[in-house]
Formats: structure tokens, sequence, C-alpha cells
């Protein structure tokens, strides 16, 4: 499953409100990469993860608002 059927999974019949949906996106990213939301949000707005094929990158960065 992909981070974002994960998430989507988590939302499935329920509509999430905004502070759900970004501490689910949180908890993804701790899982996968360590780090806190807003240090991949930093990466992901500063094209650090630009050249990256890893496909929970990519996910994740189009979940971003």
């Amino acid at each position: 499953m992909t981070t974002s059927q994960h998430i989507e999974t988590e939302m499935l019949g329920q509509e999430l409100t905004y502070d759900e949906e970004r501490a689910a996106l949180e908890h993804e990213v701790m899982r996968h990469f360590n780090i806190s939301l807003a240090e991949f949000e930093r990466r992901w707005h500063a094209g650090e993860y630009r050249d990256s094929d890893d496909p929970r990158i990519t996910s994740l960065g189009a979940l971003l608002h």
C-alpha cells in the first residue's frame, strides 16, 4: 500500500478536518523518514527532493497544500 493509499484508507468514509489531515501526514512523514512534516515541507519546497525517485516522497508531496 502506498503512502497516499494509506492516508486515503484512513479517510475512507469520513471527511477529515484540516488538523486531522495534517496529523495523518505528520504521522506518515515521521513513519517513513523520521522527520517532522514541517521539515519535509521545507525540503519539498526548497527542491531538495526534485531528483528523488522514491514514490513515498512523490505521494506525500502531492498531498501538501
